[in-house]
């Protein structure tokens, strides 16, 4: 009796079918159904009915449907067992993302991070990068990928990326046409329809502050909760904004916005990167992902 056997038969019972159970397995109609006669000889009795293109367990094979369920939970929990005794991460891991690093870098991270670790699971939720440290903080997320703030003491931060803010208008909008020598004022690019990131987010608290040291009020006309509702409504016509570098570079590239320098905002950046608690132990699975991401890094403190 094989393990191979075993799973073919879970597949089929599961599926209703041959055919549609070699489809989720990866394999041949052919191959299952001589897996499954061949257990089927070995047992001595059979475990379907074969109704035409249709199959039904009989009464032995739903007798022995959870029986075998539970064979190859046991050994899949073996496999996890001897990988884990052999140093390779096992278990659950659970990530804050903010939008931003979601959409953009964090979905080749994650990538990478499964073909390394495969029998990691990760659980992933996203929100302001606020609500993430409260989460890493508290203990309801192992790690957070977020815009960083300049200390906390709860809190080891790892800066990974280094973001702008660019100012954008539509490809067609005058100040787009402005040459070197005729730059835009941050007092005339706040006399725009202001399409901007909402509040309660480290973002928009930065450009207040920014507005506010030119002694102008930043009252922006649209908010939405992610950078990338924000470009996608600039390039629409409707205003102007300000946005993170990193989310408007593929609509810069394709000509779909346009920057203008505007002096005290391009002054500005802001660190995104790597969140866990200074308190709680870094290891198996979130050890495995701080690895991943910030692999020279000694010390998950800036």
């Amino acid at each position: 009796m094989e393990l191979s056997q075993l799973q073919a038969f879970v597949a089929v019972a599961e599926a209703g079918g041959f055919s549609r159970a070699a489809t989720r397995l990866v394999s041949t109609q052919p191959t299952l159904s001589r897996q499954v006669q061949a257990l089927e000889t070995e047992l001595g009795r059979p475990l379907f009915d074969r109704l035409g293109r249709r199959v039904e367990l009989t009464s032995f094979g739903r007798e022995s449907l959870e029986r075998v369920r539970a064979i190859l939970g046991q050994a899949e929990a073996l496999a996890t067992a001897g990988k884990a005794a052999s140093g390779e991460a096992t278990g659950l891991l659970r990530l804050g993302v903010a939008d931003s690093v979601a959409l953009e870098r964090f979905p080749h991270l994650l990538l990478r991070f499964r073909r390394n670790h495969p029998l990691v699971r990760v659980h992933v939720r996203t929100a302001s990068s606020p609500d993430i440290l409260g989460w890493v903080r508290v203990g309801r997320c192992d790690a957070g990928l977020c815009m960083l703030p300049r200390l906390h003491p709860e809190l080891n931060l790892v800066e990974l990326w280094d973001d702008r803010f660019v100012c954008l208008v539509p490809p067609e909008h005058p100040f787009a046409r402005r040459g070197e020598d005729e730059p835009v004022s941050l007092a005339e690019f706040a006399a725009e329809r202001q399409i901007a990131i909402q509040r309660g987010t480290l973002s928009h608290q930065m450009l207040v502050s920014a507005f506010h040291a030119e002694g102008l009020p930043y009252v922006p006309d649209m908010t939405f909760d992610s950078f990338h509702l924000v470009v996608d409504m600039i390039l629409t016509g409707m205003g102007v904004g300000i946005a993170s570098a990193i989310v408007a570079e593929s609509a810069l590239e394709a000509g779909r916005v346009a920057r203008v320098e505007v002096d005290p905002i391009d002054a500005l950046h802001r660190s995104i990167g790597l969140v866990t608690h200074a308190e709680r132990a870094v290891d198996g699975a979130l050890a495995a992902f701080v690895a991943e991401v910030a692999p020279n890094t000694e010390s998950h403190t800036v």
